[in-house]
């Protein structure tokens, strides 16, 4: 668990990093992490971290997708859920609509799923 980190602040120490989920990421010397959400309610795992929403379009792939599906089940499993339900939101407005604000579920996200 963390706390909130003020990123300019980190960056003026000189420790350029996104957010503390990268620099963890480093020191721990992990390559597939992700930052995790979690309540007695909700659960939710990012599949990006820190990047801007002009840029997420542009990193978004199936592969990272995958491995973060499995990352989330195992962490709930870890944490006590024998069959995790996990639900995967849309990137575009209504999920695409089947193409109509974009493709991105339909060439990428159910794909991978």
């Amino acid at each position: 668990a963390t706390a909130p980190l003020n990123k300019e602040a980190l960056h003026s120490a000189g420790h350029i990093y996104p957010g503390h989920t990268e620099l963890l990421a480093q020191l721990t010397n992990t390559k597939n992490y992700a930052m995790v959400l979690y309540t007695d309610k909700l659960k939710v795992i990012h599949v990006t971290t820190h990047i801007a929403l002009r840029k997420f379009l542009d990193t978004l792939n199936g592969e990272r997708i995958q491995t973060v599906i499995g990352m989330a089940d195992s962490f709930l499993r870890r944490v006590g859920f024998d069959k995790p339900r996990i639900a995967v939101a849309g990137v575009n407005p209504h999920a695409g609509e089947n193409g109509l604000f974009g493709d991105e579920e339909i060439t990428i996200v159910a794909p991978a799923i």
